[in-house]
C-alpha cells in the first residue's frame, strides 16, 4: 500500500514537472508564483492574461493601458523560457533610466520572492545584467 501511494506521488511530480515545463501558466500555478509586491499571482481579475500568458509565438506585441499585469507576466514568462526552454534572455527598455525604474521595481522583488526564480538567477543584485 506504502509503495502504491509513493508510486502515485512520484508520477504526480512527474507529470506536474512535465506540465509545467511545457506551459508557463501551469509553471505559475504548481510553484504559487508571487508578484513583485509578493501576493500570490492571481487571474481572478486579469484573465485576460491566461492566453497571452500560454502565448510562445517568437513576437508578441500588446496595445495596452498602465498597470494591466502585461511587464510581470513578461518577466515572469522570460525567467520561464531560460530555464525551460535553455534561452539566453536579451530584455530590452528604452532607456537606462528605464533599466534602473523596472529592475529594482519589477525584476528583483519577483526574484526575492520566488525561491525558484531566485534559484535560477545568479547575479540577484545587478541592475544592468542578471545571469
Amino acid at each position: 500500500m506504502v509503495t502504491k501511494v509513493n508510486k502515485t506521488k512520484d508520477n504526480t511530480a512527474s507529470l506536474m514537472y512535465e506540465a509545467q515545463s511545457v506551459n508557463p501558466l501551469v509553471w505559475v500555478y504548481v510553484n504559487k508564483v508571487r508578484s513583485e509586491r509578493g501576493l500570490p499571482l492571481s487571474f481572478k481579475r486579469h484573465k485576460y492574461l491566461i492566453e497571452p500568458f500560454t502565448d510562445l509565438s517568437k513576437k508578441q506585441v500588446y496595445m495596452k493601458s498602465a498597470q494591466m499585469g502585461v511587464s510581470i507576466m513578461m518577466v515572469l514568462k522570460t525567467f520561464w523560457l531560460a530555464a525551460f526552454r535553455n534561452m539566453n534572455i536579451i530584455y530590452t527598455v528604452p532607456t537606462v533610466e528605464d533599466v534602473r525604474k523596472f529592475v529594482p521595481s519589477k525584476v528583483n522583488p519577483i526574484i526575492n520572492n520566488n525561491l525558484q526564480i531566485s534559484k535560477w538567477v545568479k547575479d540577484k543584485d545587478s541592475i544592468e545584467t542578471k545571469k
